[in-house]
């Protein structure tokens, strides 16, 4: 008997790489709102301060959040293209602030550090918050979004992430008395990542296998055949 593949967990495995990928770009910050109901705006509403982001490095940090007033549809994971709030591109100030309508939000905020020497090596730094959902693998499909119970903030594996771990959160309420004040720091240490040494190769096998060329090459001809890792502390879970 042939044993079958679970594609969307090979899926989720390249998430590593992809998202790695796509911060190759680089562009200014961009904040884009759609509020269906009326603009009550708190100030400040969230203040994050970035410290230990390499100086004069090649990729700036890169920031994205995305915050829906509803749970997030499952068909829209991970892009997010119709969140309520968005935050997306390159930052170069060490604090950034910003105004949020008043409510009770879902969504994720991702802080993104890599650097990427092709031929060489990448150095990945990265820290991931999600807010009031979990998503979980389900067999030849896209996953489930599922509220996330818990009252308290904690670390979590990703699934299919190569020991990856990421912050789940309740869901992120904004008012007056109630704000996101996050504070990271990132290592100036970087160590010999193995995750993500074997997610670039496991992705150039992949590519070269559903392609039936040699087009995986290129994966590592980005990527570096290695990678290093630079953790990042955070305020929210210790």
């Amino acid at each position: 008997m042939v044993k079958k593949i679970n594609t969307s967990k090979i899926s989720l495995i390249l998430n590593f790489v992809i998202a790695s990928l796509i911060n190759f770009r680089c562009s200014p910050v961009s904040v884009k709102t759609d509020y269906k109901n009326e603009k009550i705006l708190i100030k400040d509403a969230i203040s994050i301060n970035i410290q230990g982001a390499k100086k004069n490095a090649p990729f700036p940090v890169s920031l994205r959040i995305k915050l829906f007033t509803e749970l997030p549809l499952i068909d829209d994971y991970p892009v997010f293209s119709n969140s309520q709030f968005s935050v997306d591109g390159d930052i170069k100030d060490e604090k950034i602030k910003f105004d949020v309508n008043k409510g009770t939000y879902y969504g994720v905020l991702e802080i993104n550090n890599n650097q990427y020497f092709p031929l060489i090596y990448s150095d990945i730094a990265n820290i991931n918050f999600k807010f009031g959902f979990t998503h979980s693998l389900t067999f030849l499909s896209k996953g489930e979004i599922k509220h996330f119970p818990e009252y308290k903030c904690k670390s979590s594996i990703i699934e299919g992430g190569f020991g990856r771990e990421e912050i789940l959160c309740p869901p992120l309420r904004i008012d007056e008395n109630q704000k996101l004040n996050l504070t990271v720091k990132i290592s100036d240490k970087s160590d010999f990542s193995e995750r993500g040494t074997s997610a670039i190769w496991i992705a150039a096998i992949y590519v070269s296998l559903t392609s039936l060329t040699p087009a995986g090459i290129a994966v590592p001809i980005f990527m570096g055949p290695i990678a290093v890792e630079r953790k990042i502390e955070n305020n929210i879970v210790k």
